[in-house]
């Protein structure tokens, strides 16, 4: 089961059920939010998409916690940027680990996609680790839409349009396995890249 968000707000949630949680949020208002979630018992795993749309002057400021507080628990938390105009996205992402949390994995990786010259995007991801016993890992990147791999498309009969279109799906959609290509996330997000247009 997956739970989508409309829109992020600050927020406070605690995952207190065992098994598997799958949270989907998007955000497209320029304001400042704080988000944090906690796994407090054993044997919890999140699954958790933060989806960033700006554009024209937006001024986007997010600051994400993911807390594990019990043993044997999982995150994973994907992080994605669409900026374009003059706009721009900040994120702090921390990823917390307590000192009973043994066995626990944390993982966090965000991808930003820039395009325009004006707009900006800036994620600053952190670990914050009180026991030894987990495996704790992040990763970022920040670029704009591959110049060849949209001239690959434009060779083989596609417009500019449609070629940069494919390669931003492609973009958002990479890490869906793991919530098994949800149908309403895939709607979801093609939607706001219609608005996004």
């Amino acid at each position: 089961m997956v739970t989508i968000i409309n829109q992020l707000k600050t927020d406070q949630l605690k995952l207190s059920k065992k098994g598997t949680h799958n949270l989907v949020f998007f955000d497209t208002t320029s304001t400042t939010k704080q988000l944090q979630i906690t796994l407090s018992n054993s044997d919890t795993q999140l699954n958790l998409f933060l989806f960033i749309f700006t554009k024209d002057k937006t001024a986007s400021k997010i600051k994400l916690q993911t807390l594990l507080t019990a043993p044997n628990t999982k995150s994973q938390a994907f992080i994605y940027q669409l900026c374009q105009g003059q706009s721009s996205s900040q994120v702090d992402a921390i990823a917390t680990i307590t000192k009973d949390a043994t066995n626990s994995e944390t993982y966090l990786t965000s991808n930003s996609l820039l395009l325009s010259e004006k707009c900006s995007a800036k994620v600053t991801p952190s670990l914050e680790i009180e026991n030894k016993q987990v495996k704790a890992s992040h990763s970022s990147s920040i670029g704009n839409l591959d110049k060849e791999k949209l001239f690959y498309l434009t060779s083989r009969g596609l417009d500019q349009k449609s070629a940069k279109q494919i390669l931003i799906e492609s973009f958002l959609k990479e890490n869906l396995h793991h919530i098994n290509n949800d149908q309403k996330v895939l709607n979801k997000i093609n939607k706001h890249l219609s608005s996004h247009a």
